[in-house]
């Protein structure tokens, strides 16, 4: 990190000698890209040491491959770009011997690729959650959710809306809405732009399909993601839009799995509850 600060400064010394080289300049706006990137996947609240452990992991595991780094001296602004799936280790520039900074971009290999290209990760991982905690409830019999899911809805065209996460038991919808920078500042425009594209695309197509409930997971800081749920609470009700539940979960890790836990246990809570209540009727229609 040191290193990254130091570049703060010594950074835009490489940017004007880019101005007169190609090279220095493609070097320095790759990192920045490549520094932005990683900001990103940081802001939903994971530390830096257990970034680095889940890279490792996912080496170890060989899902995933380097496909490009950037390396940049804050001394001497000496640079090195490496295209390559085993790119140099070392942590200190060849000409000053500083230590400099190193930010490498990884892709995930095989079908792994496929799905992370399409976003359909978070939804494979929240359907995948869910149903490993609520199998515990299997003996009140099996609660159905599935990720990605194409939906006829309720319409005489018989449209179809794309579900993140359907759970139609209980008529939930999951959507997750990614930004490519969450920590873009939440202006007027930028919240109606983003309140009125899920209303647009996703929750009028999920009301038609019957789901009461919706849940939109991003990658939001808590204040953002508390200003686009007013803003589409009060968009649903301006429009007349029907729902009992509209809830934006933020862009953080621990938050997330909270979430997923109580939405977990209520799902059990209730399927136990009806199937009781269905057993005590036939019992009394027995009688």
């Amino acid at each position: 990190m040191l290193e990254l600060e130091k570049l703060q400064t010594q950074g835009p010394k490489l940017l004007l000698r880019g101005a007169f080289s190609i090279s220095d300049l493609i070097a320095a706006g790759i990192f920045k890209t490549l520094t932005e990137i990683r900001t990103a996947q940081t802001s939903c609240g994971i530390k830096e040491t257990d970034y680095e452990h889940v890279l490792d992991a996912l080496l170890k595991l060989d899902v995933i491959e380097p496909i490009l780094q950037a390396s940049i001296c804050p001394k001497c602004t000496n640079y090195q770009l490496t295209i390559s799936p085993c790119p140099t280790t070392k942590s200190t520039c060849p000409k000053c011997g500083e230590n400099w900074a190193t930010q490498t971009i990884y892709m995930f290999k095989g079908q792994l690729s496929e799905i992370k290209a399409k976003n359909q990760d978070l939804p494979l991982f929240i359907s995948s959650y869910l149903k490993q905690k609520t199998s515990v409830s299997t003996i009140f019999g099996e609660i159905r959710i599935y990720p990605n899911a194409q939906v006829e809805t309720q319409t005489t065209n018989k449209e179809t809306a794309e579900i993140d996460v359907y759970i139609p038991d209980f008529k939930i919808g999951i959507e997750c809405k990614t930004q490519t920078d969450p920590t873009t500042p939440m202006t007027k425009d930028r919240l109606g732009g983003m309140t009125g594209d899920i209303i647009n695309k996703h929750i009028k197509k999920y009301v038609k399909t019957g789901i009461e409930n919706i849940f939109i997971v991003t990658n939001l800081p808590q204040t953002q993601a508390q200003k686009l749920e007013t803003a589409l609470k009060a968009s649903t009700a301006e429009q007349q839009i029907v729902l009992k539940t509209v809830q934006v979960i933020p862009g953080n890790i621990e938050t997330l799995l909270q979430f997923l836990e109580k939405l977990t246990k209520k799902i059990t809570k209730k399927r136990q509850n009806s199937l009781r209540l269905r057993k005590a009727t036939l019992k009394k229609l027995k009688k």
